[in-house]
């Protein structure tokens, strides 16, 4: 009947039996009907936003997020979706800015600090990226997450103290945390310090996860610390068929360097650059030292 067609709370229901099938395609059809009758559906708006976040249409997420943060100006929870959905396509400015409405509505969401402080470390802001893992850690201390990009904001600020407690924290937590292992290792080695501990921690890493290239760099460097430059240099070829990474490239031109094999080096600092090494200048200088060897 017509009636049975135009009423959006069957069609509701419809939408929901078809989502729970899986039946993704003939729900957002329903739902999209839903919203042509009922154009301020909260929960048809609200479902069709969970369907392109499933198909990571981000933008179509920020729409329909949109007119339900237009309807209802109090739901935190709008605010934060919003939020994430602008962060996922690489607008930290307006991420921001729905975190901190979201904070107004509820500041005891850890969610909210901890994503508002990964917009910053997107914008580079490690001051302003620590003060919201701090207060995401306070309402709930032990999240491995946020350990983690706490850590790599006071690597950020050099506050190295803070560094390797948090994450020996973290691996305390979890001892078999892949990524705190590998940070922690590799800050070790570019310190020259505790370097049998990172050895340890870096097999740990890469127990769990042999083909990552930047464990496999991280081994090489420990490596090319204690001085087993020739182990350094095969480990650190092989992280490149993993991963190109200007630091790596940067890495095997030090090594050959160590090995007085210029001309190689050259090359791999060029490398680097090409890549789109953050620390130009420095490569440059490296490359204007080997002129004078």
């Amino acid at each position: 009947s017509k009636l049975k067609e135009e009423n959006p709370d069957i069609l509701l229901q419809v939408a929901r039996l078809n989502l729970k099938l899986k039946k993704i395609e003939e729900a957002e059809k329903v739902l999209k009907k839903i919203v042509e009758i009922d154009e301020d559906n909260f929960q048809a708006l609200y479902l069709l936003a969970t369907i392109q976040e499933s198909k990571r249409n981000w933008s179509d997420v920020v729409k329909y997020l949109s007119k339900i943060d237009l309807i209802r100006d109090d739901m935190w929870e709008i605010k934060m979706y919003l939020g994430y959905a602008y962060l996922k396509l690489g607008k930290k400015e307006e991420a921001i800015k729905y975190f901190e409405q979201a904070k107004k509505l509820n500041d005891n969401e850890e969610f909210i600090y901890f994503y508002t402080g990964l917009a910053y470390i997107e914008l580079e802001n490690y001051e302003e990226a620590k003060k919201n893992f701090l207060n995401a850690l306070n309402l709930s201390p032990e999240r491995e997450d946020t350990l983690f990009y706490l850590a790599v904001s006071y690597d950020e600020l050099n506050e190295d103290d803070r560094v390797e407690e948090i994450l020996e924290k973290l691996i305390k937590i979890n001892p078999e945390n892949d990524e705190a292992l590998n940070y922690l290792a590799y800050f070790w080695a570019e310190r020259g310090e505790n370097l049998e501990k990172a050895l340890d921690y870096v097999k740990k890493a890469l127990k769990k996860e042999p083909q990552n290239g930047a464990y496999i760099d991280t081994l090489g460097w420990i490596y090319y610390k204690m001085g087993r430059i020739e182990d350094a240099r095969k480990v650190i070829h092989e992280a490149i068929k993993y991963l190109e990474d200007p630091v790596i490239y940067e890495h095997l031109g030090d090594i050959y360097f160590k090995l007085k094999k210029f001309k190689k080096a050259k090359k791999y600092y060029k490398k680097a650059i090409e890549k789109g090494h953050k620390k130009k200048e420095k490569i440059e200088e490296k490359i204007k030292k080997l002129g004078k060897s």
